[in-house]
Parts: structure tokens; sequence; C-alpha cells
């Protein structure tokens, strides 16, 4: 290996296998890499479906939200994987607890592909 270079599994296995951004309120896709669909379940949650799935339920999905400054807040996103190609996007104001729609919510999954 030369300076600047890495290997090729080291990039393969530390590289996000999907990412995403979308409206929250509705759930449609502004840009994505390896995204089938999304789904708007109801306030606050959503459903992403891969387009390549993950080798298992197993791989660790990361969620990010955020609103306009118009209507900024205190906001909590987290995701749980339901099989090896999708996975649920809550999202909440972290002030009261309650589900809500947001702006932008982002996610990257992390795994091996099947």
């Amino acid at each position: 290996s030369t300076a600047g270079s890495l290997a090729t599994n080291f990039v393969v296995e530390g590289s996000a296998k999907h990412w995403l951004n979308m409206f929250g309120d509705d759930a449609s896709i502004r840009d994505s890499f390896n995204t089938s669909s999304t789904s708007d379940d109801a306030t606050g949650k959503k459903t992403v479906n891969l387009t390549t799935s993950h080798d298992s339920a197993n791989f660790a999905p990361v969620t990010s939200v955020g609103e306009t400054i118009s209507s900024a807040g205190n906001r909590a996103s987290t995701a749980s994987p339901t099989d090896s190609n999708t996975y649920l996007f809550y999202t909440s104001s972290s002030n009261s607890g309650a589900y809500n729609d947001n702006d932008y919510q982002t996610a990257a999954t992390h795994g091996d592909l099947a």
C-alpha cells in the first residue's frame, strides 16, 4: 500500500451502504443512494426500503433530523431495522416527546450487503 491509498476491503467494510435525504412531511426523497422507496406511516413515523439488502437485520442505521431556521427546535431521531432491507425511521420533539415531522430527515446504514 502506498501513502494516500487504502485497501479495498477497508473502504468496502467502512462505507455507508445506503444514504437518504427526505422530506419529513410526506417521506418524499430529495436524494438518495440504494433506496428503493419510503413511506409515510404516520406523523414522525416513516418506513425506508433499500434497493440492495444487507446480509441480515443486524445493520446499523444512523439518523438525523433538522428544521428550517423559522421552525427550529429540539428534535430527536432513531431507527429500527425490521429485516435485512427495511428500517423504521422515527422523529420526535425532544421537548415534548411527541412524534413530529421534520423538514430534513437524513439517514445512512452501515453493515455488510447480501
